[in-house]
């Protein structure tokens, strides 16, 4: 049950990190093809 738990947290927690990385190197790739 903690184990089950422990592993939904670290996957939604990783979805939000993998999406905030996602937007930063958008967010760079947009400010590198303006300069």
């Amino acid at each position: 049950m903690v184990k089950q738990l422990l592993a939904t947290t670290e996957k939604s927690t990783f979805q939000k990190f993998q999406s905030t990385l996602v937007s930063v190197v958008f967010l760079l790739i947009l400010t590198i093809g303006r300069l």
